[in-house]
């Protein structure tokens, strides 16, 4: 395979979250919530779990296919904010009015803001 040099990535980069699809525009990326400085770079995995599909006939799997996918981003975060805290656990998003946090974050951490 030849090397094309335009495709390898380096420098700096932004970090945003938010709802996705696989056809987005630039105004759908722009919308996505930044989610501020990071440290130590941006490291992200893709691991898909695969299923044998068998049958008598083949002494071996038929059809491998893709049952799921687990995708994970792992960064550290470098901006101390609540929506940033509320992002790593999967908090709903502080609202800026009084407390903000949902009635289902309170119960898993036992606190509110």
């Amino acid at each position: 395979m030849a090397v094309n040099v335009s495709n390898i990535v380096v420098g700096e980069a932004v970090v945003k979250t938010g709802n996705s699809n696989t056809a987005m525009t630039t105004a759908d990326f722009e919308a996505l919530t930044d989610v501020g400085a990071t440290s130590g770079g941006v490291e992200i995995s893709w691991e898909p779990d695969m299923v044998d599909i068998e049958i008598d006939q083949y002494g071996d799997a038929a059809k491998v296919i893709q049952s799921r996918v687990k995708v994970m981003v792992k960064t550290t975060l470098a901006e101390a904010t609540l929506n940033n805290l509320a992002l790593a656990w999967s908090y709903d998003r502080v609202d800026g009015q009084g407390c903000g946090w949902s009635q289902r974050s309170q119960d898993r951490a036992g606190i509110c803001c």
